[in-house]
């Protein structure tokens, strides 16, 4: 199954991807250079959807990435 995950690009590591973080302190969005780590979508519309509302918050520099991936790569 395809799926759809955010990334932005990077001068020394390639690419970042987009990932969920929950703590005591609250939850946000964290940057990982692991892929497995990223959150995904199941269609490009909700990929594009969470990507236009991480514009709006200051998130200007994410791409989208498609790929292929199963959690357990």
């Amino acid at each position: 199954m395809t799926r759809y995950a955010l990334a932005r690009p990077t001068a020394e590591d390639g690419l970042q991807y987009v990932a969920a973080a929950y703590g005591p302190s609250g939850s946000g969005v964290v940057f990982t250079p692991m892929r497995i780590d990223a959150g995904t979508y199941v269609t490009i519309e909700k990929a594009v959807s969470v990507c236009r509302a991480l514009h709006g918050n200051h998130y200007p520099d994410l791409v989208k990435a498609k790929k292929k991936m199963s959690r357990w790569d």
